[in-house]
């Protein structure tokens, strides 16, 4: 007997006696046909399950490649899940850290504005009121960098309806990760060659012309030079139009995670 799924997945099964058994009667076959819509049904959840299950670690691959922390809430404010991303952020964070499944915040002050924000996310969502609950927060660090935080509430499914179901969505920033994209990608993206990919990395992680100029020690003219290659290949007027080009372009996915 086979069984077989709308994505062309097929699961077969077969049952025998033993030398010494009887054949299987008409009504053991019956049985055995009746279970088929079962089977089907199974292996249809199953493989839905595993579909699923991949496309969160290819979506969740990108936020680490981006280096977007994210952690999810339940409905208690308990910890339910962190990436990659996150997990580094709030290890090398003197400011923030995670503890017994909660995010902790070390300055009163910051702490106190935090609570707030995750309670009132929170009670958004218990009442299901309309748009979505999004809040931000930057934590100032005494040692390290500062850390923002984007607080919003999770979407709202009507068939799962527990304290343990995620509510709350925080996606963390470490403002003095580099963000800067890989020259090698960017050269291939925009058709620079590799000196102008490597300037346009600089000048999309925001550095100016002057101190462009001095890594690559060269005069400011030779630079501006440059720049104006690039911006004519890139079909972009100033410097500003480059970093939004290169920062919301596909060559931030190519970064070692």
């Amino acid at each position: 007997m086979s069984a077989t799924e709308p994505s062309s997945a097929a699961c077969f099964v077969g049952l025998m006696r033993g030398p010494d058994k009887k054949n299987f009667t008409d009504a053991d076959k019956q049985m055995l046909l009746s279970l088929r819509p079962h089977l089907e049904h199974a292996l249809k959840v199953h493989l839905l399950m595993k579909r699923s299950e991949l496309e969160k670690e290819i979506y969740g691959e990108s936020l680490n490649r981006l280096t977007i922390g994210t952690v999810i809430l339940d409905g208690r404010g308990k910890v339910v899940e962190v990436n990659r991303a996150a997990m580094n952020i709030l290890t090398r964070s003197s400011c923030i850290s995670l503890n017994d499944q909660q995010l902790v915040v070390s300055k009163s002050r910051f702490r106190a504005e935090f609570s707030r924000l995750v309670n009132s996310a929170i009670t958004w969502r218990e009442k299901q009121l309309p748009d979505t609950f999004v809040e931000a927060l930057r934590i100032e660090c005494p040692t390290g960098s500062d850390i923002g935080l984007l607080i919003r509430t999770a979407p709202i499914t009507s068939w799962y309806q527990t304290d343990g179901v995620p509510a709350v969505i925080i996606n963390l920033e470490d403002f003095g990760v580099d963000q800067r994209a890989p020259e090698s990608i960017i050269s291939r993206l925009f058709g620079l060659t590799k000196s102008e990919a490597r300037l346009a990395s600089m000048l999309a992680s925001g550095l100016t012309l002057t101190d462009a100029a001095v890594k690559l020690n060269l005069t400011e003219s030779s630079v501006r030079t440059y720049s104006k290659k690039i911006f004519a290949k890139m079909g972009v007027g100033r410097q500003a139009e480059l970093v939004r080009l290169i920062m919301k372009s596909v060559a931030l996915l190519a970064r070692a995670a």
